[in-house]
């Protein structure tokens, strides 16, 4: 439980730091935080007095607010480039959905909370790294269709293409457990993208088979053949 709640509270200060959380603007619910971060109220909780102790965030009038400077006071994650060969997937939203709920399955699992026979059976490395490789190039090809439609340029997409794609760099080069935690949360902003995204989700025009490294979030694909 330590161990969750610092990556906790290093990722919370990893996404102020990048402008997942803007600066200036209010905190999402703590509810919220728990769904984004797919962690237990008393963890979130934790994590944000510690965030403000520190001067991470501020109280204004009970709420909790990213300063106008959102230097953070405390480590945050060291993300090399996301280097995952675009390949061919499902990327039907039932079957992305079901990925990601897979997902947080495993997370809960893993720290012994499976409350089926079924659910206390440990995913196989293989089934891990597909699940991860699926997940990365869902949520490019949803940022493509989003830029595509002409709606990937609003604060709120913004913020959320730039959480997916933290958490996909995060999830490719976590160890175990954490790992697992990475990847709930990268099925949980897949989802999200797709919700935003649900009038272009079945359009496949703007997904075409690619083989060069995964771009950065918000850049177009490279054409296929060429390098990083």
């Amino acid at each position: 439980m330590k161990d969750h709640r610092q990556h906790l509270t290093t990722w919370l200060r990893t996404l102020i730091a990048a402008g997942v959380y803007r600066p200036g603007a209010r905190l999402p619910s703590q509810r919220e935080l728990a769904r984004v971060c797919v962690s237990d109220a008393y963890a979130i909780r934790s994590s944000c007095q510690q965030l403000l102790d520190e001067g991470t965030l501020e109280a204004r009038k009970r709420r909790l607010y990213v300063p106008d400077d959102p230097t953070p006071r405390g480590p945050t994650c060291t993300l090399p480039p996301l280097r995952v060969p675009l390949t061919m997937h499902d990327h039907d939203p039932a079957a992305l959905r079901e990925a990601a709920l897979c997902t947080r399955v495993w997370w809960v699992c893993s720290r012994g909370k499976a409350t089926t026979p079924a659910m206390r059976q440990k995913p196989s490395r293989g089934a891990v790294g597909q699940q991860i490789a699926h997940l990365c190039t869902a949520f490019q090809h949803l940022a493509r269709q989003l830029a595509a439609h002409g709606m990937a340029d609003t604060p709120h997409a913004r913020s959320l293409t730039k959480r997916a794609e933290l958490a996909a760099r995060a999830v490719c080069h976590a160890d175990p457990p954490a790992h697992l935690w990475y990847l709930a949360c990268l099925g949980t902003a897949v989802e999200d993208l797709l919700h935003l995204g649900a009038p272009a989700a079945d359009d496949p025009a703007a997904d075409a088979p690619q083989t060069a490294h995964a771009p950065a979030a918000g850049q177009r694909p490279a054409p296929a053949g060429a390098g990083p």
